[in-house]
């Protein structure tokens, strides 16, 4: 668990600076609803996995 910040926040830090603003992310989270997971989208995360996370499934799905 991140102290300073959340994982939305540090995304938004990432997109926020020219550097990084590039780099793919995928948020893993415990939140597993549909609405949830197309509001993710919206931000700008390349894909969202739900815990727990099978590694078969993001084998599958993301490569």
């Amino acid at each position: 668990m991140m102290l300073d910040m959340n994982g939305i926040a540090s995304f938004q830090a990432l997109q926020s600076d020219a550097e990084t603003e590039q780099i793919p992310v995928i948020l893993l989270t415990a939140i597993a609803q549909t609405a949830e997971k197309h509001q993710f989208h919206d931000l700008g995360f390349c894909g969202v996995i739900t815990k727990p996370l099978n590694s078969l499934e993001l084998k599958i799905l993301y490569w």
